[in-house]
């Protein structure tokens, strides 16, 4: 009973954050920012600013005497009511508005994945709200299982309940078994239920979009090949011209390349998704049961090993918690990398001979694993340049460099002036493993 009235809270609290926001938007041209939103949150459950700066990373003075005050001015101009409202009266006083006002579901299309658990991310949700009205088009990437999809799907989920002057609908397609645009568009024809004498094509789509405010998702836009990718570049042009009120949303494992040539647009955006930070990493752990997360240094090494990954770290909590007992330091007497199953799929996907990577891509990853599980240490730019010199030339290792950090399978840092490549742990482990079990490289 105590867990469902704690869901029933949330839920309120994010009701009222939807309305909130929205009508930011709508008088005051933005939404509420992160540090804004943590003292919305706090003093939604009554907590004491020092509870506030203990579940973040800002001092308790500066929520207190600088960020609080002005959003209660804030929210007293978009409520029309300066000097009514502030941390004792918020909650009651915004439930009153809420319930007075309603909020009307706007429709979803498609299925966006469950969202089964959620932590941290509030900048990134608060940036993807601002950027949704503000672009066209938003390109979201970053490794596999980092948390695109549940981001987005997040983002559905509380946008999906807004004002009178939201969006008009919501699409989530997949596009991971790799349609070309005729099919796409053949596709979203369908599902919008598009009528009148436009032709099923790039231009009648568009003409029916043209004065509509939606936001479309199109996820595992990795899946689209080389081949097909010149005829997305044209549909995408034509969208970002074309489109008044609309915003589309690429997410993909990947960042490609041939994008660059529609970055110079102030209507596109570029998002890569990082990890998690450390604060709320832990909650995966706490969820887990793990029992000596807090305070512990080797809680924080794991976090940073994974690179803030939330679907490793999930993997390796419950890993933990099923064979040690809940305890890190007992998984610390045999550390080893664990590589989840979301991840050696999107693995076994990429490095297959028709995957999308390269054979010479394929070849430099294979160097890196074993130089690095040799000496311990980044390899830097002449050392693949004295290797690979003698196959190829510059410019095509330094693309083929560019790509791989694309898909984040390396990791370039700059030491003493010179660029210097390693590999992700779940990277490394996967390719010299696949290597250990087949003899000589990827390839069967």
């Amino acid at each position: 009973m105590r867990t469902q009235g704690k869901q029933e809270e949330d839920s309120e609290l994010e009701l009222a954050l939807t309305m909130v926001n929205e009508l930011a938007l709508s008088k005051k041209g933005r939404y509420l920012n992160e540090i804004e939103t943590i003292v919305f949150r706090g003093a939604w459950y009554g907590q004491s600013y020092e509870k506030m700066a203990q579940n973040s990373t800002y001092a308790q003075s500066y929520l207190h005497n600088t960020v609080a005050p002005d959003l209660w001015k804030l929210l007293g101009e978009i409520f029309g009511t300066e000097g009514r409202i502030g941390k004792r009266e918020l909650r009651s006083y915004v439930s009153r508005i809420v319930k007075k006002v309603g909020l009307s579901s706007i429709p979803i299309l498609g299925e966006p994945p469950d969202i089964c658990s959620f932590y941290g991310r509030e900048g990134e949700l608060a940036n993807l709200k601002a950027q949704i009205v503000q672009k066209r088009l938003i390109y979201v990437y970053g490794e596999a299982g980092i948390g695109k999809s549940t981001l987005i799907a997040k983002l559905f989920a509380q946008i999906s309940q807004g004002l009178s002057q939201g969006f008009d609908f919501l699409v989530w397609k997949s596009v991971c078994y790799g349609p070309d645009v005729e099919e796409l568009v053949a596709s979203l024809y369908k599902m919008l239920n598009l009528e009148g004498d436009e032709k099923a094509n790039v231009s009648g789509l568009i003409n029916q979009l043209r004065w509509r405010r939606f936001l479309i998702v199109l996820d595992g836009f990795e899946a689209i090949n080389t081949k097909q990718r010149r005829d997305y570049m044209k549909f995408l042009l034509h969208f970002i011209e074309e489109v008044v009120d609309g915003c589309l949303i690429l997410m993909s494992r990947e960042f490609f390349l041939e994008l660059s040539v529609l970055l110079n647009s102030r209507c596109i955006s570029t998002i890569k998704l990082e990890g998690l930070d450390i604060q709320s990493a832990m909650q995966i752990f706490e969820s887990k049961g793990l029992s000596d997360y807090k305070g512990g240094s080797k809680a924080i090494e794991l976090i940073e090993y994974y690179r803030g990954n939330p679907t490793e770290l999930t993997a390796l909590a419950e890993k933990i918690s099923c064979f040690f007992g809940g305890s890190i330091e007992k998984f610390y007497e045999y550390k080893t990398t664990f590589i989840s199953d979301h991840s050696q799929s999107a693995f076994q996907q990429l490095f297959a001979l028709e995957g999308g990577l390269s054979d010479f891509g394929r070849e430099i990853v294979i160097y890196l694993a074993s130089e690095i599980s040799k000496e311990s240490k980044p390899v830097d730019f002449s050392n693949l340049l004295g290797i690979f010199s003698r196959k190829t030339d510059l410019s095509t290792l330094v693309r083929e460099l560019e790509n791989l950090e694309g898909q984040s399978l390396i990791e370039k840092k700059n030491i003493s002036g010179e660029a210097c490549y390693m590999l992700p742990p779940v990277v490394k482990k996967y390719v010299l493993s696949q290597a250990l079990v087949q003899g000589t490289g990827l390839r069967k």
